[in-house]
């Protein structure tokens, strides 16, 4: 069986956050150089210069699941918790947007550069 692809785009913010020991992020850091190296894993950073975008105020995640054609499912964490969605429309505009917001993020192995220098920087 094959390995469910994951594709993520993480804001930069996420990955600069101060913390009182850069030990915890640093380890964060190479956890997902280690996970962006795996062929059915797509790491890419949103950058803070890509300037607003759709998704600053919130993550969304969308799941496919090959082996049930049209079951996808849209899931929106939120302040009173979460929502999952099946809308094929609602779904779609979330398509969208995770697609533009690609396009707006570092390519994959921009990424994996960015991540690395980030950890000799920090």
């Amino acid at each position: 069986m094959n390995p469910r692809r994951y594709h993520v785009i993480i804001d930069e913010t996420a990955l600069t956050i101060p913390l009182p020991d850069n030990t915890i992020m640093r380890d964060q850091l190479r956890h997902i150089l280690t996970m962006a190296a795996l062929p059915h894993i797509t790491v890419q950073i949103m950058l803070r210069s890509a300037g607003p975008h759709g998704s600053r105020r919130c993550g969304f995640q969308l799941l496919s699941f090959p082996d049930m054609e049209g079951r996808d499912l849209l899931h929106v964490p939120h302040i009173a918790g979460e929502s999952d969605i099946d809308d094929p429309d609602r779904i779609a505009t979330a398509r969208r947007l995770f697609d533009s917001l690609a396009a707006l993020a570092l390519s994959p192995r921009d990424s994996v550069r960015w991540i690395e220098n980030l950890l000799i920087t920090s």
